[in-house]
């Protein structure tokens, strides 16, 4: 039986990470927050972004309901079109213009005197 090539799956693993990371940071929340949500601690948390522990199915849904991003967005990159452009892209593009929005909302709550 042919084994798998754990060069190939270290790389996948880093690369889910980097978007967990990238995911995590557009929401503004600190790895001891998500970590404390899920049940596991903030080393875990850095180990799955580093890619040094593999996130199962179940953590991955976990992760993904407290993001608020769909677990395209963290694994979309491995399910690309013929022309490179998948769904995780556009998700996360869609999480950074949201986050944008809220912080202009504030300035502008801030600049007319609203707690809005």
């Amino acid at each position: 039986m042919p084994r798998i090539n754990t060069d190939t799956t270290a790389v996948i693993d880093e690369k889910i990470g980097n978007r967990l990371l990238n995911a995590r940071l557009a929401r503004g929340i600190s790895q001891v927050e998500l970590g404390d949500s899920i049940g596991v601690s903030f080393q875990q948390i850095q180990k799955y972004e580093r890619g040094g522990n593999r996130l199962s199915a179940s953590v991955l849904v976990l992760i993904c309901k407290e993001l608020k991003v769909s677990p395209m967005t963290l694994l979309g990159q491995f399910f690309e079109d013929e022309n490179g452009s998948g769904d995780a892209d556009i998700l996360q593009r869609l999480i950074e213009a949201e986050d944008r929005l809220r912080q202009i909302r504030g300035l502008c709550s801030k600049a007319s005197g609203n707690d809005a």
